[in-house]
């Protein structure tokens, strides 16, 4: 009779650190809070509610979604963002996995339902939460300002040259 190796079964656990994903890093929270809860707890970690940029951070929280088998929130709130949709650490929105009949008017926060698909709600039901530590980079490694424009270093060594620039006796 042969003998087989015994393959050790893989954690099915949710990650209790932040997982890196690209320039950002992830975290779920798993117990219920509002919105404002939610928001709270990732700021005191230094952290924002995610921003979904790209189809990658799309698919890891689908797969979150999935695993907890319960929706989660993600840092979308018109309210704070005074009405567009806007991600809560001031990124714009351009990836969108609306629900078909969403978003609706009344309702101002967002969470990421168990198809993947994002659903506004009232703020003040419990959900758990995904949080983000952001390297300070785009998508494309790009160094970006608070503002998310990015940094541009293509004129600075012309610039620094030039007569009468701030920075020309900048080494002398």
């Amino acid at each position: 009779m042969e003998s087989h190796p015994q393959i050790p079964p893989r954690s099915t656990a949710l990650p209790q650190t932040y997982v890196q994903l690209g320039n950002d890093s992830l975290r779920v929270v798993t117990h219920n809070l509002t919105w404002a809860e939610a928001r709270k707890t990732c700021e005191e970690d230094n952290a924002h509610l995610v921003s979904i940029r790209d189809s990658v951070t799309q698919a890891y929280v689908e797969l979150l979604v999935l695993k907890l088998k319960q929706p989660m929130w993600i840092g979308l709130n018109k309210n704070e963002t005074h009405n567009p949709f806007r991600w809560i650490d001031n990124w714009p929105l351009t990836l969108d996995e609306w629900e078909s009949w969403e978003p609706k008017n009344n309702l101002p926060c967002v969470y990421v339902n168990g198809g993947g698909n994002w659903q506004t709600a009232d703020c003040n039901q419990a959900l758990p939460s995904i949080c983000k530590q952001s390297s300070g980079k785009d998508e494309r490694g790009n160094w970006v300002w608070l503002d998310h424009t990015v940094m541009d270093y293509t004129n600075w060594a012309r610039d620094s040259a030039r007569p009468g620039s701030p920075r020309s006796n900048f080494y002398h």
